[in-house]
């Protein structure tokens, strides 16, 4: 039986409270997006024979790398959309799916320790700039 806990019921396949933010692309430049899958096999070495594999986990993240061209007015957005809605970036929310962007996937950013949560660079000789990020899609 699922259990009430603020919005979600625990137990039950929800998506995340938050879009993307509309004013904002929905989509990665092309030649700067990667798709990496989290691994998720265990190898053990036997003392004789192949090693056996096993699944460690019944669903894992997947992270998605990319930039953004966006103006001086679309980064303005992000970087509060990024600091007071997403709590500088540790809440999940939906965003477009890559390989369908008629659906959504849950992500957050993925930021590791001391590592800088994007980067901002400016967009060759245009007044814009490429906002580089990765995303970590929710299992």
């Amino acid at each position: 039986m699922p259990v009430l806990t603020g919005w979600h019921f625990i137990g039950e396949n929800t998506m995340a409270t938050i879009d993307w933010e509309p004013t904002l692309p929905v989509s990665f430049i092309q030649d700067t997006y990667t798709y990496a899958p989290v691994g998720n096999i265990l190898r053990t070495s036997m003392s004789s024979g192949p090693p056996k594999a096993r699944r460690l986990f019944t669903a894992t993240t997947a992270d998605h790398t990319g930039a953004m061209v966006m103006t001086k007015a679309q980064v303005a957005t992000f970087k509060t959309f990024f600091e007071d809605i997403l709590g500088y970036g540790v809440n999940v929310f939906n965003f477009a799916n890559p390989f369908d962007i008629s659906s959504d996937i849950e992500v957050r950013f993925k930021i590791n320790s001391n590592d800088p949560p994007f980067t901002l660079s400016p967009d060759g000789g245009t007044q814009d700039f490429r906002v580089a990020f990765v995303l970590e899609e929710m299992p």
